[in-house]
């Protein structure tokens, strides 16, 4: 036997339902802050002082994602995990002798 109830109701409604909190005065909030920040993103100064911050942060983090792809990648191809590599190759696992 199979038994089917359909119910309409809004998302407002179903939510005081189930007894969730009404996050629309913090959704609000978080959107004025947005758009203030964005607004004050238009100043070239801001701009230039954002990008230069992101330039190097963005470099260093390459580097050091490439460093850690080609470690494993190194492990991978000598038949070592990352951890055998750093330790010597001592540990569990195949070691090349």
């Amino acid at each position: 036997m199979k038994i089917s109830i359909d119910v309409e109701v809004s998302p407002e409604e179903a939510r005081r339902f189930f007894g969730l909190p009404d996050v629309a005065p913090i959704q609000e909030h978080l959107i004025k802050r947005v758009q203030d920040q964005m607004d004050a993103a238009s100043d070239p100064a801001y701009l230039g002082k954002l990008a230069s911050q992101l330039v190097v942060g963005g470099v260093q983090s390459m580097d050091a994602m490439q460093k850690s792809f080609f470690e494993l990648m190194g492990g991978a191809a000598s038949g070592k995990s990352a951890k055998q590599s750093k330790a010597g190759g001592k540990g569990r696992g195949k070691t090349e002798e």
